[in-house]
């Protein structure tokens, strides 16, 4: 019931509206048009946030982990009441957020079918023009973050792209940068490359009507100049002198290597190239000893590593057990002899198998686990249905047999091994990332194909979602949403036996999610504080007090868009 005069170019803050009218010349004239209004906030609030955000960066670049960090910001400013409880946690809550973390089981799934890895090879080539490569890298990587969000984009593409640079001698920190920025320029293709477009069409579109495509060509264009950029001043940019340590090759010591005779098939990508060619030679824990060619009289001398191998050719190689995984994903390149027989006889489920290093007990023989076992290979299979794949010992010879004191490297079921392995081994260690691959079988190709059909229809219903129907006017497609879809799309690929529960879960990125979800409370923090108005607003001042007019107005928002998302 409060009277008040409004001044001409003031501002009214409150929670609500009571029947504002306006009088003009003494005379009261109609109602004002009901609006929203805001209680602005108290200045200490401003700069609170300012100093919470500094320190929060300042802590993660220190090394504190980023998503602990976000959320103990979060609680900070909710305890000083800047934003509420509800506004803190929305983003965990996010229907975007929650397709998001689904969409890392579909990246899961797609590199689990091993479709992408060959595509991967084909398209950048052999690696004599890195600049190409590149490009060529970049290019598709584009297209589909057009579509769907870059998280998973990126961590779908980035082990392929590792794997291609490490069999080639070359340096994977220089395709993983341009991958990243190539995928955030492909959110800006489409309508639904990201989060913010979609923010800033659903406020357009109802007065200015905008199509899927409408800031494609401008998205080209960055992308074209960003390609020119990667091509010829890639070589010299990238060139920094400190680069992630998980990316650097070491040489592993001998007694860390198990020797294993591999096969190379008829159907092997090896056929046709050389170890070195192939970029098996760059692998730092793997180390050629020989390569035989199998003759009618017998084995041929030893070929040179740098010749052309053949289906029938036996590879042997010392490996650590990391480089046992990664040379078993090599298509057509199986584990010859006594220990590929015993793999091959733990039959089917070989999703539920991964690699165990143990350390057998000293004294332990075949006669005490399997009295029926002929060595303790058998006795291994027999009593815990585990496959020995090569074994190394402190004063080890080739050909000899496994016995207790040595480190054995086995397969095995990875719910029900390490429950049973006390009476047989003193130490288990499990090898992370360690499945062997699904091929050879005849479900293999179906299950593959089907887990990228499923990929791909989540991404085709994200466009038909979005694309206006044709002939309906402004009548939209009716499908359901992305988290939905995704969610749909994930329990096939659970039920078709393409990932288990456990894998499913696993690959989540949780740090991702928790710290994304996060900062949707350190946004509301900068918007319901005014610091985002503020910084906004000085720049759009000084751009019209600079003459700059409309074009100046619209570099001063893209520089406080800038600043604001690096936040």
């Amino acid at each position: 019931g409060a009277n008040c005069t409004l001044q001409a170019g003031s501002s009214f803050s409150g929670d609500c509206v009571f029947g504002l009218t306006q009088h003009i010349d003494g005379q009261k004239k109609c109602p004002l048009e009901k609006a929203e209004y805001t209680m602005a906030a108290p200045k200490w609030k401003a700069y609170f946030v300012m100093n919470g955000i500094v320190f929060t960066i300042g802590a993660i670049f220190m090394g504190a982990p980023v998503a602990p960090t976000i959320l103990v910001t979060n609680v900070v400013f909710v305890s000083t009441k800047i934003v509420t409880e509800k506004e803190a946690f929305a983003g965990f809550g996010s229907p975007g957020i929650v397709a998001l973390a689904i969409l890392f089981v579909l990246a899961a799934a797609v590199e689990r079918s091993g479709l992408l890895e060959p595509l991967i090879d084909a398209l950048m080539g052999d690696g004599s023009n890195p600049g190409m490569s590149r490009v060529r890298l970049i290019v598709p990587t584009m297209i589909m973050s057009g579509f769907v969000s870059n998280t998973p984009i990126c961590a779908m593409i980035m082990p392929f792209a590792i794997n291609w640079a490490e069999r080639r001698g070359l340096e994977p920190f220089d395709y993983l940068m341009p991958l990243a920025f190539a995928a955030n320029i492909g959110g800006t293709l489409t309508q639904i490359g990201s989060p913010p477009n979609l923010v800033v069409f659903e406020r357009v579109t109802p007065t200015h009507p905008m199509g899927m495509f409408f800031q494609s060509p401008l998205a080209m264009l960055c992308f074209l100049a960003f390609a020119l950029y990667t091509y010829f001043l890639g070589p010299c940019m990238l060139k920094v002198s400190i680069r992630p340590q998980s990316l650097g090759r070491t040489d592993k010591p001998e007694a860390e290597l198990y020797c294993i005779r591999w096969v190379v098939m008829e159907d092997s990508d090896l056929v046709g190239h050389t170890w070195r060619g192939h970029g098996l030679l760059r692998l730092s824990g793997t180390r050629l000893e020989s390569v035989s060619r199998r003759a009618p009289g017998g084995e041929a001398p030893p070929v040179p590593e740098d010749q052309v191998l053949e289906a029938g050719d036996v590879l042997v190689a010392r490996c650590d057990a990391a480089d046992v995984s990664k040379l078993r994903h090599v298509r057509g390149l199986l584990i010859a002899g006594d220990a590929g027989e015993a793999v091959r006889r733990l039959g089917a489920n070989r999703r539920r198998r991964c690699l165990f290093e143990c350390f057998l007990r000293p004294g332990i023989d075949a006669a005490a686990l399997d009295p029926g076992a002929a060595d303790l290979r058998a006795a291994l299979l027999s009593k815990f249905q585990s496959g020995l794949i090569a074994h190394r010992g402190p004063a080890e010879e080739p050909g000899m047999k496994p016995r207790g004191g040595n480190v054995a490297l086995l397969e095995a079921d990875e719910g029900s091994f390490e429950s049973r392995a006390d009476r047989a081994f003193a130490l288990v260690r499990k090898i992370p990332g360690s499945a062997p691959p699904r091929v050879g079988r005849h479900a293999d190709p179906v299950r593959a194909y089907a887990s990228m059909a499923i990929v791909l229809s989540v991404i085709g219903m994200c466009i038909l979602v979005s694309v206006p129907a044709v002939g309906l006017g402004d009548v939209w497609l009716s499908a359901a949403p992305l988290a939905s879809m995704s969610v749909v799309a994930a329990a096939l690929l659970v039920a078709g036996d393409v990932l288990t529960l456990k894998d499913a879960l696993n690959s989540i990125n949780v740090q991702a999610y928790v710290g994304i979800a996060a900062s949707v409370g350190m946004g509301k923090a900068l918007e319901t504080s005014g610091v985002a108005r503020m910084i906004a607003g000085s720049l759009v001042a000084m751009a019209k007090a600079a003459g700059c007019g409309a074009l100046g107005v619209s570099a001063a928002m893209f520089v406080a868009a800038c600043m604001l998302s690096n936040v």
